[in-house]
């Protein structure tokens, strides 16, 4: 009997043991599953500053764009303003050379007979 005993507590101790083993092995395993979990935690709050970062740039960029817009629509009224000027101008200077014209036809008959 007292080797049978001795066998059973020998195999208590070796399942004992394998046991200690096995949960050595899964605290081995749980600890780097949190360290992995601490990796991508801090892999999170970085990826969120980026979006932070790119989202800041991206108003950024708009804002720019918005004031580039409201720039170029300011020259392209001065611009078409100052064509609009120019074709006055323009049809002034017709008005007044057809005029000029006219009366230049006008006096010729006179200028050319009195000589």
């Amino acid at each position: 009997m007292d080797h049978a005993i001795e066998t059973r507590f020998n195999r208590l101790e070796d399942m004992i043991g394998q046991l200690i083993n096995m949960v050595a092995s899964i605290k081995e395993d749980y600890i780097a599953l949190k360290a992995q979990q601490d990796n991508m935690r801090k892999d999170q709050v970085a990826m969120r500053e980026d979006i932070t970062e790119l989202r800041n740039s991206q108003n950024k960029l708009q804002t720019v764009m918005e004031s580039m817009k409201e720039d170029n629509e300011t020259r392209h009224r001065e611009i078409f303003k100052g064509l609009s000027t120019m074709e006055a101008d323009r049809d002034l200077i017709w008005e007044k050379s057809i005029f000029n014209e006219r009366e230049i036809a006008k006096m010729r008959p006179h200028v050319f007979t009195a000589q």
